[in-house]
């Protein structure tokens, strides 16, 4: 069963969850919008189990959290300068950019068709935890597949608790909080895959 620890410091709850990760373990903690679990990319057999957890079974590719836009669109590869404009709109914050994958992605990230899905979100324990792993880490909503996300880290417990390491207590997530938007800017304009950003339109216009 999962052991539960704050958020709070981040100099005793990050090392706790770099060293569970770097073990291969499964870890959960609250980002800026869900509860999220979360492996190592490198290792195979971790990111099989995340994908088993999800029932997502010969997929690779999940939301890639980075921490900070420098760090996401230098993995990628060569984008327009209009797309690296939109990442600066767009981040911090709750939306997904799909991009092509540059050769330092790994392999676990990316989807079958060579595309990439990361986000830099607002959330300054997220941010730092990417920062002190060095690269992005994958994270995927903490539930089963096809149950609604967990709102509190006693939830992420109750529903994951015997496959996960450790669970991060970043508070409960506000009632209606959805998953972050997925945005597609392989394409121009961007093409909306999920979620709602009502800013778009108007970021489009001042690019």
């Amino acid at each position: 069963m999962a052991s539960v620890m704050p958020a709070t410091p981040v100099s005793e709850s990050i090392p706790r969850v770099l060293e569970a990760l770097r073990a291969g373990h499964l870890v959960a903690f609250r980002t800026d919008t869900l509860y999220g679990v979360s492996a190592a990319p490198e290792q195979p057999a971790a990111m099989a189990r995340l994908r088993a957890l999800k029932a997502r079974e010969g997929e690779g590719a999940f939301v890639s959290l980075a921490a900070d836009a420098e760090s996401a669109l230098a993995a990628a590869a060569v984008l327009p300068e209009r797309v690296r404009a939109l990442a600066d709109r767009c981040w911090p914050g709750p939306a997904t950019l799909v991009l092509p994958a540059g050769a330092a992605v790994p392999a676990a990230l990316r989807a079958a068709d060579g595309s990439w899905a990361v986000r830099v979100p607002a959330d300054a324990f997220c941010r730092a935890l990417a920062r002190e792993w060095g690269s992005p880490l994958p994270s995927t909503s903490a539930n089963r597949a096809g149950r609604a996300a967990a709102r509190t880290a006693a939830e992420v417990v109750a529903v994951l608790g015997a496959d996960l390491e450790l669970v991060v207590d970043g508070g409960e997530v506000a009632p209606g909080t959805a998953a972050s938007a997925l945005l597609d800017a392989r394409v121009w304009p961007p093409r909306l895959l999920r979620g709602a950003l009502p800013q778009l339109e108007e970021w489009l216009r001042n690019l």
